[in-house]
């Protein structure tokens, strides 16, 4: 089966853009049986999810998503909780979280997964990342999620659920992760860009890329970080492949909509 993959598509940040019309002329024109979304797919849990179902009606392809940190977050936390946000995503039959997906000998698994701090820079302590703020700049998910109130409990819960999950599949199965979040250094932002020492503290966990290799993970698909690269290390094809931000393409490449949407995504052959 092909399987098409992106993330961060961000279709209320990048509103003056035809993203959904875009990316389905990119599906229709490469014809996958698949597209697997890693999350960020707006900031609001409407929007998401009519996003993933205009996608799906109007390319004919099959649509599998996890939500990211920007689809949990909420203005009011009265009337829309962020365990309640979770959980209305967890019970759509396009979220993979909790759902495996299999398609023959490969099992897609996914979770937004969390962070731990454990790719801050060591400068910085623990009790100094809960603050979630350096130098006047404020990490967004600590005014828009409740969970940030323990972010390592956070973590450790995404980390058991995800393993839990990999544990029930079949030994001949090999595995295609999803998460929003980032599961190896390599790929965080490098620390000599502006606060990026402290602020990669929040994009992911060092465990989440340990429990891979514990397992047979084929594939490891997220986003998070708004750096399109592809990179096999440890028998893992590790892939992060974000749209971004609309501000982003102009500074960085001059490419269209269309054209940074065709950058963006990645096939791969799964089965």
């Amino acid at each position: 089966m092909k399987v098409a993959m992106i993330s961060d598509i961000h279709v209320d940040v990048n509103g003056s853009y035809d993203i959904v019309g875009s990316l389905v002329q990119c599906l229709k024109e490469q014809k996958p049986q698949l597209l697997v979304l890693a999350g960020d797919i707006s900031g609001n849990i409407e929007t998401t999810l009519s996003t993933v179902e205009a996608i799906e009606s109007r390319s004919g392809v099959r649509v599998l998503f996890v939500p990211g940190n920007h689809d949990l977050w909420s203005e009011d936390f009265a009337s829309a909780p962020t365990e309640e946000i979770y959980s209305r995503f967890c019970e759509d039959s396009h979220c993979l979280c909790g759902h495996p997906f299999t398609i023959g000998n490969t099992v897609v698994i996914g979770d937004i997964g969390w962070y731990d701090y454990s790719f801050g820079s060591s400068n910085y302590s623990r009790d100094e990342f809960s603050l979630m703020r350096n130098r006047g700049r404020v990490w967004q998910d600590l005014l828009r999620n409740q969970w940030t109130a323990d972010n390592i409990a956070r973590n450790d819960f995404f980390l058991h659920r995800l393993e839990k999950q990999m544990m029930m599949q079949q030994r001949d199965k090999h595995f295609l992760m999803v998460t929003h979040m980032v599961p190896i250094r390599e790929m965080t932002v490098p620390n000599n860009r502006e606060d990026w020492g402290y602020f990669n503290a929040f994009l992911g966990s060092e465990e989440l890329g340990i429990l891979y290799k514990r397992y047979p993970v084929r594939y490891a698909l997220f986003g998070h970080v708004h750096y399109r690269q592809s990179i096999d290390r440890d028998n893992i094809h590790w892939s992060c492949r974000c749209l971004g931000y609309h501000h982003e393409w102009r500074s960085s490449h001059g490419l269209s909509c269309l054209e940074q949407i065709e950058n963006a995504l990645e096939f791969i052959e799964i089965g």
